[in-house]
């Protein structure tokens, strides 16, 4: 086994322009190269994400992900889980995963591994803006052991240091949450009131193997957990979804993870998504003028749009197009981003049958039309085509908010209509409008008055 190759490594974050963003702590759970890490470290879709080892950067290769705002976590699985394989390691040194984390008592000895960022040799707080229950800074303790890896004026150094075992499960991480049950996907420690920035991503190790991987300042996600989503990994790797991308880029990453990850969420909570996932492809708004055939929404103002029955390659396929450019204008992250997948897929899984406009009164051959009759008829018709429009994007709203995204959903709506551009403003008003009122509904998981199919 190569002994230059650590169990533990850096995930870098670059922008556009290739500057180094932020970082976070990974480690592998495989000789073959594949690793775990949080997955608030990719939240950023517009970003390129690096595995730095021995101060050489290797692709990541995304095979499984989980992933949703703090505000929008809710029991019982806690969402920031990433799984995915570093591209040219084929012999490493890695970490066993304990899937008996129940043998743990309270107060056991834990230890914590990962990468903090120093400057200038004292500790510093990250200036760009990153998940809230990341923003941690060591101040106890300078014995720093094993690797140092440099990223541009900043060094990053790997540290272990000790924590306690509390109990199995964990209360949500943000201290301003109401939500009073516990996510079972994860255990609780005690950091013995260290604060270590950077660690996210990191192994939590009892016995020299892991139990769990650190989330936040006082939780993790546990092994069983992250071992169970592992074999989701090898027993379907199918779920690479770039065949559904027009046309098949390498170029369009961000896309590709896009819709590989809500691919893997439909695929678990939508019985119609499971039957139907061919049936429809995914441009980005960069590419959509190349197409042939060109399809009807080339000239595209929000944030997607759906083309029924686009004929891709002699068949049917139904067409979404993300747009690029005003998506990353507007900030989008990934779970925003998945909302707004959801939304256009569910125009076709939970389709508003619409309500018929009646013919048009003839006042040749009805006696009774006349100037009060026809303007009746131009009302109520108008209503109706209203009520069709309102009605189509609820159905296609509530199909997100049975798969867990309609929070997310209402950001993006409140974020596009925050723009100097928005467009359809009263309609989406009224579909903010309509799910805020039903918000207790929507937290608890309730039902609401829609009609559903997925």
């Amino acid at each position: 086994m190569n002994e230059k190759i650590s169990k533990n490594f850096i995930v870098i974050t670059k922008n556009a322009n290739g500057d180094i963003h932020s970082h976070g702590s990974a480690f592998f759970i495989g000789g073959d190269g594949f690793f775990v890490t949080a997955a608030h470290t990719f939240k950023n879709p517009f970003f390129e994400y690096f595995a730095l080892i021995n101060e050489i950067e290797y692709q990541i290769k995304r095979y499984y992900s989980e992933y949703l705002d703090l505000d929008f976590q809710k029991p019982p699985i806690y969402e920031d889980l990433f799984i995915g394989k570093v591209e040219g390691i084929t012999d490493c040194n890695y970490y066993e995963l304990d899937i008996q984390e129940s043998v743990m008592q309270e107060g056991d000895s834990l230890h914590l591994a990962g990468f903090m960022k120093r400057k200038n040799g004292k500790p510093e707080a990250k200036e760009e803006i990153v998940h809230q229950d990341d923003l941690f800074v060591d101040v106890s303790s300078d014995d720093y052991e094993g690797i140092n890896e440099s990223v541009s004026e900043d060094i990053i150094e790997f540290k272990k240091f000790d924590a306690k075992f509390l109990n199995l499960a964990f209360k949500h991480i943000s201290k301003y949450s109401l939500i009073e049950e516990d996510f079972t996907n994860g255990i609780s420690i005690d950091l013995l009131g260290k604060e270590p920035h950077g660690h996210s991503g990191g192994p939590l190790i009892f016995a020299d193997k892991v139990v769990g991987m650190l989330i936040g300042k006082d939780a993790a996600i546990s092994s069983s957990y992250i071992s169970e989503k592992r074999k989701e990994v090898n027993m379907d790797n199918s779920r690479n979804v770039m065949s559904l991308i027009v046309p098949e880029s390498s170029e369009r990453n961000w896309l590709a993870n896009i819709i590989n990850s809500v691919h893997d969420k439909l695929s678990k909570s939508s019985l119609a998504y499971q039957d139907s996932w061919k049936f429809f492809s995914y441009v980005s708004s960069e590419d959509v003028r190349n197409l042939d055939p060109a399809p009807k929404l080339i000239d595209i103002h929000g944030p997607a749009l759906l083309q029924l029955n686009y004929c891709r390659d002699g068949k049917p396929t139904h067409l979404i197009c993300i747009n690029y450019s005003l998506c990353e204008e507007l900030g989008f992250t990934m779970p925003e981003l998945e909302a707004i997948v959801m939304h256009e897929i569910g125009h076709v899984l939970n389709m508003y049958e619409i309500q018929e406009i009646s013919e048009f009164p003839n006042r040749d051959t009805d006696s009774t039309a006349n100037t009060d009759s026809v303007r009746e008829f131009l009302r109520q018709n108008q209503s109706i085509q209203q009520q069709n429009e309102l009605n189509r994007e609820l159905y296609a709203d509530d199909f997100v908010r049975q798969n867990g995204y309609i929070l997310p959903l209402i950001e993006t709506m409140e974020k596009y209509l925050g723009s100097n551009r928005p467009q359809n403003e009263k309609l989406m008003k009224e579909r903010i409008e309509y799910f805020k009122q039903i918000s207790t509904d929507v937290l608890k998981g309730g039902t609401i008055s829609l009609a559903s199919n997925c």
